[in-house]
């Protein structure tokens, strides 16, 4: 089975609220302060950057968290690098990324239904704050802010380089050919690494927080403690792995298989209650490691 089979290209287009403006008056107060002028004698309010942050609010935090996890949970977790702006996703697991960017856009709907209700409530208690100096003119409408946040996603088939079909001699067209091919080939080494790197670094903040579990570190009053993302995410790592691995990396289904077998069912209190599960999972995470980087040779 050919990549152009197995994935498809997808592009995510996520957007949101700067929550900045620049302030002039402010600017301009700074500038007479300072005695800042320019050529004609006024304030100079560009000799100065004042901005005014608005994101001070729980539920614009919310929306920008929500922005954040697609990055964090979708295309770093699930998806293959490419080419700018452009993700790989096989087809066995293209269900549960739309499933999962789906989720995360009907959260933003929910989140700017809460905000349309919030914010006045902050316009209101800033006018309060700021007294005269209050301009609601100075600050976005609702519907400004919630246009703002998106996430949107498309997507395509991978570029075959046997459809050529303009006519050209057939030793340009074969040259053509073999330029996407080493293309391709060269995407795909990226690819295989970023998914060892992603293994690696998954794996070794689990050796690291089992390593310093119950150690105090120097500075520090109380002892280190790991928290259960940290199984979480092997876990994760674990379920979504064997379907990463579309180009027949015999590295990482070895890897694949013994984090199944080995770490996907780990329980967080039994590693936190007993040093000798700590040692022994920390020395079958080496073992991982060292197979697909030599870490621990």
């Amino acid at each position: 089975m050919t990549i152009q089979e197995s994935a498809l290209l997808i592009k995510i287009k996520c957007t949101k609220w700067q929550h900045q403006k620049n302030d002039k008056d402010a600017a301009t107060a700074l500038a007479i302060e300072n005695g800042v002028f320019d050529k004609k004698g006024n304030p100079d309010h560009k000799a100065f950057s004042v901005h005014q942050n608005m994101a001070d609010v729980p539920v614009i935090k919310a929306l920008d968290r929500t922005i954040g996890q697609v990055g964090n949970n979708v295309s770093r977790k699930m998806l293959l690098p490419w080419t700018e702006g452009e993700h790989l996703v096989t087809a066995d697991i293209l269900d549960k990324v739309e499933q999962k960017i789906e989720g995360y856009q009907d959260k933003l709907v929910d989140l700017k239904h809460e905000l349309k209700k919030e914010w006045p409530i902050v316009l209101k208690d800033l006018e309060n704050r700021l007294g005269n100096t209050f301009d609601p003119s100075f600050y976005p409408s609702v519907e400004e802010i919630a246009d703002e946040y998106s996430i949107t996603y498309k997507l395509k088939n991978l570029d075959d380089s046997n459809d050529i079909r303009v006519k050209l001699p057939n030793s340009k067209i074969q040259r053509i050919k073999e330029d996407a091919e080493e293309e391709i080939s060269r995407k795909v080494r990226i690819a295989q690494d970023k998914i060892h790197e992603r293994v690696i670094g998954v794996l070794e903040a689990m050796i690291l927080g089992l390593e310093r579990h119950g150690v105090i570190e120097e500075g520090a009053t109380k002892p280190s403690k790991f928290g259960n993302s940290t199984i979480a995410n092997v876990k994760e790592l674990a379920d979504i792995l064997p379907d990463l691995n579309i180009f027949g990396d015999d590295q990482l289904d070895i890897a694949s298989n013994k984090i199944i077998s080995r770490l996907r069912n780990l329980n967080p209190e039994e590693l936190r209650g007993s040093k000798d599960k700590r040692e022994e999972v920390v020395k079958d995470a080496k073992d991982i490691v060292d197979s697909l980087s030599g870490l621990y040779d």
